[in-house]
């Protein structure tokens, strides 16, 4: 919990309040669906002000409200109006790195349903979907379009500050033709030849994915080929560079190991893999990571690894790591590999 650093709270008070978390999660779901930050965003306001331009129940949203000012999420000054802080300002509307569609979809009640075979995960390794349905996470998405659509969105608004930050890291200037493999709706890679005028790309992933890209500036347009199919059997050849971010972690070592000799079978001589990921670390600065390894755990056959584990993977496939560069979001690093 956000305050509990400041407050010195007993052991046994903090682990009663992490055993609560569903209510924290469904506490801010609530305030995102009611819009209350972007409310907020250009004057404080009471409960009752709330209440009424949310047609909600006053007492209840302001117990609510109050809950959500204990973590930080919200302050609340003399006059009882409450006012947004740096993590209720993220909420709103207009923040083109808010994390909104990311918490709503891990709110939704399918996903929930997940969770509720996380004993039999620990248990077995199987995964909830292979407990569930059966079948594998991208298998699920591609019959249920509603939740390929709602990850997709999720994916774009997790991630929304890692393409300006993976543009700053690394030089792409140099780059002739840049292929992202699995690189879902294209933010990334359309950051990339934003900044890059010269720099030509292909983003490649799943067909239910791509039917789902539009790429509004015509001129990036023309310089981006939308290409899909299946990285387990092969990706665009021609590229001087290939990406993959933040999708290895939901695969097993034998199919990363398949993925990146595809890869390294399709590049030009003197080609470079960037893959971007979170590294598994004890610290608790890398709690993040942690988190979204449960996710992994939970949901997929991958997991978030190791760097020992990442040498191990890369050698297997025919590439040396040639670099690794921090990215300052999200706990993500840039493996450069030849």
């Amino acid at each position: 919990m956000l305050s509990n650093a400041k407050n010195h709270i007993s052991p046994q008070s903090v682990m009663l309040q992490i055993s609560l978390g569903e209510i924290l999660s469904q506490g801010v779901c609530t305030i995102i669906k009611l819009n209350i930050p972007d409310l907020l965003a250009d004057s404080p306001k009471t409960a009752e002000e709330l209440a009424q331009l949310t047609n909600s129940h006053e007492r209840s949203l302001d117990r609510l409200l109050r809950f959500l000012t204990s973590l930080d999420i919200f302050a609340i000054d003399e006059q009882e109006r409450f006012t947004l802080t740096p993590f209720s300002d993220v909420l709103r509307t207009d923040n083109p790195t808010s994390p909104r569609d990311w918490i709503l979809f891990n709110a939704e009640p399918w996903r929930w349903e997940l969770l509720q075979s996380f004993e039999k995960v620990i248990a077995t390794g199987l995964n909830a979907y292979d407990h569930i349905y059966q079948k594998k996470i991208y298998e699920v998405f591609s019959e249920k379009q509603e939740y390929a659509i709602a990850f997709n969105k999720a994916m774009k608004s997790w991630s929304s500050s890692l393409p300006s930050a993976v543009v700053n890291a690394y030089a792409f200037q140099a780059a002739n033709l840049i292929v992202d493999v699995g690189g879902g709706m294209g933010d990334l890679l359309v950051a990339i030849l934003s900044a890059n005028k010269t720099v030509n790309g292909i983003l490649f992933d799943q067909p239910h994915v791509i039917q789902e890209v539009h790429i509004a500036n015509q001129e990036i347009a023309t310089r981006c080929n939308l290409v899909s199919g299946d990285f387990l059997k092969s990706v665009p050849p021609g590229g001087d560079v290939y990406i993959i971010s933040h999708v290895l972690m939901d695969w097993s070592n034998e199919d990363c190991i398949t993925i990146l000799k595809n890869c390294r079978a399709s590049m030009i001589d003197g080609g470079s893999l960037l893959i971007i990921e979170a590294f598994a670390d004890v610290s608790n600065e890398q709690v993040f990571a942690h988190f979204i390894d449960m996710i992994m755990l939970q949901e997929t056959s991958g997991r978030v690894r190791t760097l020992k584990e990442w040498n191990i993977l890369l050698g297997s496939s025919g590439f040396t790591v040639k670099n690794i560069i921090p990215i300052d979001t999200l706990s993500m690093n840039i493996i450069e590999a030849v």
